[in-house]
């Protein structure tokens, strides 16, 4: 009896994905389960998967292995495993097996800790030529990148399935995860038949009396005053009237000061010489000098 692991490439230690296909992942060596590498899925909002065919013939059956573990604090998304069988035209037989890991439920590979996944699939369909594994990473606003590592498909040749054991003791219910986000509304149905138009009723009562009328409502507020009209032309002036008598004199004022004497006018010019007077009788004869 031998064992064969149907995967290639299990552990990423090429430094590459092939023969796997990946979106939205890388290869990480910050983070292993084993050996020095692995694959890490985008977290947030990013929708991240692996997937790879492999070989599978009809009647056999695998022992599906994964190890997982989330790169930080922040909460895991949801995780989806299937593996898929496939006839050679690649047409859908069915699922081998389901894994669904809820948000919240992998633990932090920065301490070390990690999720090892153990799960037998069904037999695989008449027709079948390949299987399909895809991990699927679900997109989650504010979640954790996923690391991805040492993913198994073993197959027992020659070796059958042995008697199922004693099922386990039921472990006590893991935490409810947070609710997923709410998906997109569904397409509006089309408007059903409109139904036939019922039959219109009788006419209604006599009309009733008039009500009385209400009292008159309160005055409104003065309007504000219009502008001004436009000045009319004046009238023509008027004829002029009679003089009336003169008023009585009123007393002198009294004389004021005299005003300064004016400057002196120039000299006149000298009149003409008036006639030689007659001669004035002699004086007396003054006395005899020594």
């Amino acid at each position: 009896m031998s064992i064969e692991n149907r995967i290639n490439n299990d552990s990423f230690e090429t430094g590459s994905f092939p023969p796997w296909t990946a979106v939205n992942a890388v290869i990480t060596t910050q983070f292993s389960h084993s050996g020095f590498a692995a694959a890490r899925l985008t977290g947030g909002n990013a929708n991240a998967f692996l997937y790879q065919f492999v070989e599978a013939n009809p009647g056999e059956t695998f022992l599906l292995g994964i190890s997982l573990a989330k790169a930080g604090a922040s909460p895991s998304p949801l995780i989806s495993v299937t593996l898929g069988f496939y006839d050679e035209a690649f047409n859908f037989l069915g699922y081998g097996t389901i894994i669904n890991i809820p948000s919240n439920r992998i633990p932090d590979a920065s301490q070390f800790q990690w999720r090892n996944i153990y799960e037998n699939t069904v037999a695989a369909p008449e027709g079948t030529t390949q299987a399909l594994l895809l991990l699927n990473k679900l997109p989650l606003a504010g979640s954790a990148d996923i690391i991805v590592d040492d993913i198994s498909l073993f197959f027992m040749e020659g070796g059958g399935v042995g008697p199922a054991g004693p099922a386990g003791a039921t472990g006590p219910a893991g935490v409810t995860g947070a609710a997923g986000a709410t998906g997109p509304a569904g397409a509006t149905g089309p408007a059903g038949a409109t139904g036939p138009a019922g039959a219109t009723g009788p006419a209604g009562g006599v009309t009733g009396p008039a009500g009385a009328t209400g009292p008159a409502g309160v005055t409104g507020a003065d309007g504000a005053t219009g502008p001004a009209g436009v000045t009319g032309v004046a009238g023509a002036t008027g004829a002029t009237g009679a003089t009336g008598p003169a008023g009585v004199t009123g007393a002198t004022g009294a004389t004021g000061p005299a005003g300064p004497t004016g400057a002196t006018g120039a000299t006149g010019p000298a009149g003409p010489t008036g006639a030689t007077g007659a001669t004035g009788p002699a004086g007396p004869t003054g006395p005899t000098g020594p």
